[in-house]
């Protein structure tokens, strides 16, 4: 077992970041019951108001490019599309170069509706609140680093040359690594 001082360092860092990831996950997890509060107010599925959140007004996406971002079937962003567009907020468009491919686009009602949702889901829990401006904006500067470095990350695997059929495990579409998560 090697105890330099390099590697009790690297572990302290490493025990550091999980407990740093653990605080992150109790913050979110304790906030799930108002997550779920504004989903129901605005009468949405959980999924349905990341989708939205996700989508941005006059920036149409493929709905297979939404999928393999969002890391989910097609099948999956096919049914909460439906389920948007019924309410008037999406709708799928014809690709300008390829017809078969459904671009989503927000409507002018679904924008409204996004300002409207955006503004109650990105209000801070009171935890958060009741911090001292001073750790607000520490804590502020630390995560927005943490998120540039992690899009740095995000980024260069979504440029990074896809693998050859061959390369791929059978029976599973690639995506980056950076995007595979459990399904929505």
């Amino acid at each position: 077992m090697d105890s330099t001082p390099a590697r009790r360092s690297q572990k302290e860092a490493s025990g550091l970041g999980r407990e740093i990831w653990s605080l992150l996950y109790r913050l979110f997890q304790a906030s799930r019951p108002a997550l779920m509060a504004i989903c129901q107010q605005y009468e949405l599925t959980p999924s349905q108001a990341f989708l939205l959140r996700y989508l941005e007004p006059h920036k149409p996406i493929a709905m297979n490019i939404l999928a393999d971002t969002l890391g989910c079937d097609a099948s999956n962003i096919t049914g909460l599309v439906d389920k948007l567009e019924a309410r008037g907020f999406i709708e799928r468009q014809p690709g300008r170069t390829d017809r078969r491919v459904k671009m989503i686009v927000v409507t002018e009602a679904g924008a409204r509706f996004r300002k409207k949702l955006l503004n109650r889901l990105l209000e801070p829990p009171a935890s958060l609140s009741a911090l001292a401006d001073e750790d607000k904006r520490m804590l502020r500067n630390i995560l927005k680093r943490a998120v540039e470095a992690g899009m740095a990350d995000f980024t260069s695997e979504l440029t990074a040359p896809v693998p050859s059929v061959s390369d791929r495990t059978p029976g599973r579409a690639w995506r980056p690594r950076s995007v595979r998560h459990p399904r929505h």
